[in-house]
């Protein structure tokens, strides 16, 4: 079966697709609504996932999906920015596992801590980037930090990133 590992994001989610275990495409995919917040952004940012996944070949159903899944770590030093912005990416990641119909057994959810635990995001893009192979780079088509996000959580889902 093929993965598929999300980032995500409100505004954008970083995307990986892998088959067989390797990787085939990696992209920061943007959602059309700039400004906007709630359900039909959630929805919005979900049906651009879907597009782009679909034109890289992955069909609905044939994919283990895994995704980020948002965590509040309280009194962390790390903890930065809006609290309620946890509450936005909660719903893009409740709209991509409804939006992608993925059946339980084909969806995992990860807290962050669970696939890169305290590893600064520049050390972890480093590791991220060592194991993949030629070709597998050449598959990076954005390599912001979300993008590689999504790689690593890949990665880690296929026991390629201790």
């Amino acid at each position: 079966m093929n993965l598929v590992s999300i980032d995500p994001g409100l505004r954008h989610c970083g995307v990986a697709f892998f088959d067989e275990g390797v990787l085939v495409k990696a992209f920061l995919v943007k959602n059309e609504e700039k400004h906007a917040r709630g359900p039909i952004t959630h929805l919005r940012m979900a049906e651009a996932v879907s597009k782009w996944l679909r034109s890289v070949g992955a069909r609905t159903g044939y994919y283990t999906l895994v995704v980020e899944y948002p965590r509040i770590y309280p009194g962390s030093s790390q903890q930065k920015g809006d609290l309620n912005d946890i509450v936005e990416l909660g719903g893009v990641v409740s709209a991509l596992v409804a939006w992608l119909a993925v059946e339980p057994e084909n969806f995992r959810a990860l807290y962050p801590s669970e696939w890169k635990g305290q590893v600064p995001k520049d050390v972890m893009n480093e590791r991220v980037l060592k194991r993949l192979s030629v070709k597998e780079h050449e598959a990076l088509v954005s390599s912001d930090h979300n993008t590689l996000d999504a790689v690593g959580i890949g990665l880690f889902h296929s026991g390629r990133l201790a």
